[in-house]
Protein backbone atom coordinates (compact mmCIF):
# COMPACT_ATOMS: atom_id res chain seq x y z
CA UNK A 1 0.00 0.00 0.00
CA UNK A 2 3.31 2.39 0.02
CA UNK A 3 2.29 3.82 3.44
CA UNK A 4 4.65 4.55 6.56
CA UNK A 5 4.08 1.13 8.07
CA UNK A 6 5.26 -0.83 5.28
CA UNK A 7 9.30 -1.09 3.32
CA UNK A 8 10.92 1.35 2.07
CA UNK A 9 10.36 2.01 -1.15
CA UNK A 10 14.02 1.56 -2.02
CA UNK A 11 14.84 -1.46 0.63
CA UNK A 12 11.15 -3.03 -1.58
CA UNK A 13 13.17 -1.98 -5.31
CA UNK A 14 16.36 -3.53 -4.38
CA UNK A 15 14.90 -6.84 -3.01
CA UNK A 16 11.98 -7.28 -5.45
CA UNK A 17 14.88 -7.17 -8.42
CA UNK A 18 17.44 -9.43 -6.88
CA UNK A 19 14.39 -11.86 -6.43
CA UNK A 20 13.84 -11.19 -10.17
CA UNK A 21 10.43 -9.82 -10.04
CA UNK A 22 9.42 -8.14 -13.09
CA UNK A 23 7.77 -4.64 -11.66
CA UNK A 24 6.79 -2.71 -8.69
CA UNK A 25 3.35 -0.65 -8.98
CA UNK A 26 2.03 2.26 -6.45
CA UNK A 27 -1.23 3.09 -6.19
CA UNK A 28 -2.73 6.63 -5.10
CA UNK A 29 -5.41 7.29 -3.26
CA UNK A 30 -5.00 11.38 -2.26
CA UNK A 31 -8.50 12.44 -0.97
CA UNK A 32 -10.11 10.03 1.41
CA UNK A 33 -13.66 10.87 2.71
CA UNK A 34 -14.22 11.64 6.73
CA UNK A 35 -17.12 10.32 6.87
CA UNK A 36 -18.52 6.74 5.45
CA UNK A 37 -21.81 8.40 3.90
CA UNK A 38 -20.77 6.49 0.41
CA UNK A 39 -19.54 3.13 1.72
CA UNK A 40 -16.28 1.45 1.36
CA UNK A 41 -16.78 -0.69 -2.28
CA UNK A 42 -15.87 -3.95 -0.52
CA UNK A 43 -17.69 -3.47 2.69
CA UNK A 44 -17.09 -2.68 6.25
CA UNK A 45 -14.87 -0.08 7.41
CA UNK A 46 -12.42 1.74 4.71
CA UNK A 47 -9.19 -0.17 5.73
CA UNK A 48 -6.79 1.88 7.76
CA UNK A 49 -3.69 1.96 5.09
CA UNK A 50 -6.05 4.17 2.61
CA UNK A 51 -5.50 6.83 4.98
CA UNK A 52 -1.52 6.84 5.53
CA UNK A 53 -0.86 5.94 1.94
CA UNK A 54 2.14 8.04 0.90
CA UNK A 55 3.05 9.82 -3.01
CA UNK A 56 3.25 7.39 -5.48
CA UNK A 57 5.89 9.36 -7.60
CA UNK A 58 8.35 10.05 -4.75
CA UNK A 59 8.22 6.87 -3.93
CA UNK A 60 8.85 5.58 -7.06
CA UNK A 61 11.67 8.13 -7.52
CA UNK A 62 13.49 6.84 -4.74
CA UNK A 63 12.90 3.07 -5.86
CA UNK A 64 14.31 4.09 -9.45
CA UNK A 65 17.56 5.22 -7.45
CA UNK A 66 18.85 1.40 -6.60
CA UNK A 67 17.59 -0.37 -9.46
CA UNK A 68 18.34 -1.25 -13.01
CA UNK A 69 16.06 -3.58 -14.61
CA UNK A 70 12.60 -3.52 -12.61
CA UNK A 71 9.99 -1.70 -13.87
CA UNK A 72 8.24 0.86 -12.45
CA UNK A 73 4.75 2.02 -12.75
CA UNK A 74 1.63 3.53 -11.10
CA UNK A 75 -1.12 1.09 -11.00
CA UNK A 76 -3.48 4.13 -10.41
CA UNK A 77 -2.69 7.98 -10.77
CA UNK A 78 -5.19 10.90 -9.48
CA UNK A 79 -3.32 13.53 -11.93
CA UNK A 80 -6.30 16.04 -11.85
CA UNK A 81 -6.05 15.50 -7.68
CA UNK A 82 -2.34 16.29 -7.02
CA UNK A 83 -2.52 19.54 -5.38
CA UNK A 84 -2.81 20.55 -2.17
CA UNK A 85 -3.26 16.98 -1.10
CA UNK A 86 -0.46 15.67 -3.00
CA UNK A 87 1.92 18.41 -1.54
CA UNK A 88 0.95 17.42 2.04
CA UNK A 89 1.68 13.56 0.68
CA UNK A 90 4.79 14.59 -1.04
CA UNK A 91 5.80 16.53 2.20
CA UNK A 92 5.31 13.83 4.45
CA UNK A 93 7.03 11.14 1.92
CA UNK A 94 9.88 13.57 2.30
CA UNK A 95 10.38 13.42 5.87
CA UNK A 96 10.39 9.84 5.75
CA UNK A 97 13.20 10.02 3.52
CA UNK A 98 15.05 12.57 5.48
CA UNK A 99 14.41 10.37 8.57
CA UNK A 100 16.20 7.69 6.96
CA UNK A 101 19.38 9.53 6.40
CA UNK A 102 18.47 11.89 3.32
CA UNK A 103 19.95 15.20 3.33
CA UNK A 104 18.71 16.98 0.61
CA UNK A 105 16.00 17.44 -2.19
CA UNK A 106 16.58 17.78 -5.57
CA UNK A 107 14.69 19.85 -8.42
CA UNK A 108 15.55 18.11 -12.15
CA UNK A 109 15.84 19.93 -15.00
CA UNK A 110 12.11 18.65 -16.41
CA UNK A 111 10.82 21.43 -14.05
CA UNK A 112 10.82 24.44 -16.90
CA UNK A 113 11.50 22.36 -20.06
CA UNK A 114 9.65 19.61 -19.69
CA UNK A 115 6.51 19.41 -17.45
CA UNK A 116 3.30 21.16 -18.44
CA UNK A 117 0.16 22.08 -16.32
CA UNK A 118 -3.56 21.11 -17.37
CA UNK A 119 -3.44 23.96 -19.58
CA UNK A 120 -0.13 22.86 -21.65
CA UNK A 121 2.08 25.79 -19.87
CA UNK A 122 5.49 24.51 -18.81
CA UNK A 123 5.94 25.28 -14.97
CA UNK A 124 8.69 27.18 -14.08
CA UNK A 125 11.07 26.17 -10.64
CA UNK A 126 8.82 29.22 -8.96
CA UNK A 127 5.42 28.01 -9.44
CA UNK A 128 3.07 28.39 -6.41
CA UNK A 129 2.38 24.55 -6.93
CA UNK A 130 6.13 24.17 -5.42
CA UNK A 131 5.75 26.91 -2.42
CA UNK A 132 4.42 24.82 0.23
CA UNK A 133 7.69 22.06 -0.53
CA UNK A 134 10.31 25.30 -0.21
CA UNK A 135 8.58 26.32 2.50
CA UNK A 136 9.32 23.11 4.70
CA UNK A 137 12.44 22.42 3.60
CA UNK A 138 13.85 26.16 4.81
CA UNK A 139 11.05 25.29 7.96
CA UNK A 140 13.59 22.10 8.84
CA UNK A 141 16.70 23.32 7.32
CA UNK A 142 17.11 21.27 4.35
CA UNK A 143 18.78 22.17 1.42
CA UNK A 144 17.37 22.42 -2.40
CA UNK A 145 19.80 21.13 -5.04
CA UNK A 146 18.42 22.84 -8.06
CA UNK A 147 19.80 21.14 -11.23
CA UNK A 148 17.14 23.47 -13.59
CA UNK A 149 17.63 24.03 -17.16
CA UNK A 150 20.20 22.57 -19.31
CA UNK A 151 23.66 24.52 -20.38
CA UNK A 152 23.19 27.81 -22.37
CA UNK A 153 24.39 25.73 -25.38
CA UNK A 154 20.94 24.34 -25.60
CA UNK A 155 19.59 26.96 -26.78
CA UNK A 156 22.08 28.00 -29.47
CA UNK A 157 23.06 26.48 -32.73
CA UNK A 158 25.19 23.38 -32.57
CA UNK A 159 28.30 24.48 -32.19
CA UNK A 160 31.13 20.94 -32.74
CA UNK A 161 33.52 23.50 -31.15
CA UNK A 162 30.84 23.26 -27.89
CA UNK A 163 32.05 20.72 -25.24
CA UNK A 164 28.34 20.04 -25.52
CA UNK A 165 28.03 18.81 -29.37
CA UNK A 166 28.36 15.54 -28.48
CA UNK A 167 25.40 15.72 -26.21
CA UNK A 168 23.01 17.66 -28.17
CA UNK A 169 23.81 16.25 -31.65
CA UNK A 170 22.22 12.60 -30.48
CA UNK A 171 19.89 14.13 -27.95
CA UNK A 172 17.96 16.60 -30.03
CA UNK A 173 14.93 16.02 -27.51
CA UNK A 174 16.87 18.38 -25.02
CA UNK A 175 18.34 20.85 -27.97
CA UNK A 176 16.25 23.71 -27.88
CA UNK A 177 17.68 26.13 -30.34
CA UNK A 178 14.54 26.92 -33.02
CA UNK A 179 12.21 26.18 -30.23
CA UNK A 180 10.02 29.39 -29.42
CA UNK A 181 7.36 27.28 -27.62
CA UNK A 182 9.80 26.20 -24.69
CA UNK A 183 11.27 28.97 -21.98
CA UNK A 184 14.71 30.57 -22.50
CA UNK A 185 17.63 29.77 -20.40
CA UNK A 186 17.33 33.24 -18.41
CA UNK A 187 13.48 32.55 -17.97
CA UNK A 188 14.27 29.52 -16.00
CA UNK A 189 17.17 31.06 -14.28
CA UNK A 190 14.94 34.06 -13.16
CA UNK A 191 12.66 31.60 -11.89
CA UNK A 192 15.30 30.01 -9.85
CA UNK A 193 16.37 33.44 -8.35
CA UNK A 194 12.63 34.01 -7.36
CA UNK A 195 12.84 31.02 -5.40
CA UNK A 196 15.49 31.95 -3.20
CA UNK A 197 13.52 35.72 -3.10
CA UNK A 198 10.19 34.13 -1.80
CA UNK A 199 12.17 32.08 0.05
CA UNK A 200 15.18 33.83 1.69
CA UNK A 201 16.01 30.94 4.34
CA UNK A 202 16.64 28.22 1.87
CA UNK A 203 19.65 27.17 1.20
CA UNK A 204 19.62 26.54 -2.90
CA UNK A 205 22.52 24.61 -4.23
CA UNK A 206 23.50 25.14 -7.80
CA UNK A 207 24.25 22.14 -10.05
CA UNK A 208 26.66 22.02 -13.04
CA UNK A 209 27.36 26.43 -12.78
CA UNK A 210 30.00 25.84 -14.56
CA UNK A 211 28.50 24.42 -17.84
CA UNK A 212 27.22 28.27 -18.48
CA UNK A 213 30.82 28.78 -19.38
CA UNK A 214 29.25 28.16 -23.07
CA UNK A 215 32.62 28.51 -25.49
CA UNK A 216 35.96 30.54 -25.49
CA UNK A 217 35.77 34.27 -23.94
CA UNK A 218 32.37 33.64 -22.20
CA UNK A 219 33.29 34.40 -18.83
CA UNK A 220 32.48 31.88 -16.31
CA UNK A 221 29.11 32.36 -14.08
CA UNK A 222 30.45 33.43 -10.08
CA UNK A 223 26.56 33.07 -8.13
CA UNK A 224 26.56 32.21 -4.59
CA UNK A 225 23.69 30.28 -3.15
CA UNK A 226 21.55 31.69 -0.81
CA UNK A 227 22.99 30.74 2.20
CA UNK A 228 25.94 32.92 1.26
CA UNK A 229 28.78 30.21 -0.16
CA UNK A 230 30.41 30.51 -3.12
CA UNK A 231 29.71 28.07 -5.66
CA UNK A 232 32.70 26.12 -5.20
CA UNK A 233 31.39 25.07 -1.81
CA UNK A 234 28.48 24.40 -2.99
CA UNK A 235 29.45 21.70 -5.26
CA UNK A 236 31.21 20.68 -2.50
CA UNK A 237 28.23 20.66 -0.71
CA UNK A 238 26.59 18.64 -3.07
CA UNK A 239 28.99 16.18 -3.22
CA UNK A 240 28.69 15.96 0.76
CA UNK A 241 25.42 15.03 0.24
CA UNK A 242 25.38 12.36 -1.96
CA UNK A 243 27.93 10.60 0.00
CA UNK A 244 25.86 10.76 3.04
CA UNK A 245 22.91 9.49 1.48
CA UNK A 246 23.93 7.98 -1.86
CA UNK A 247 21.41 7.68 -4.55
CA UNK A 248 18.74 7.85 -2.88
CA UNK A 249 18.44 11.56 -2.62
CA UNK A 250 14.94 12.68 -3.27
CA UNK A 251 14.06 14.41 -6.42
CA UNK A 252 11.09 16.84 -7.31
Amino acid sequence: MNTADDPAPDVLARTLEEAGFESLWYGEHSHIPASRKTPYPAGGELPAPYRKMMDPYVSLMAAAAVTSRLKLGTGIALLMERELFSQAKTIATLDRAFARGAVAVKIWKEVGIDIKNRDGKFILPDDPLFDPIYEHLAKIGKPLHAHLAEPIDAWLPLDKDSSHYSYYSTNPQWHLYGKPEYPSHAAIIAARDNVMKKHPTLVVVGAHLDSVNAGPGRPRAARRSSSGTSSQTAMSSVATARQACGPSMPRM
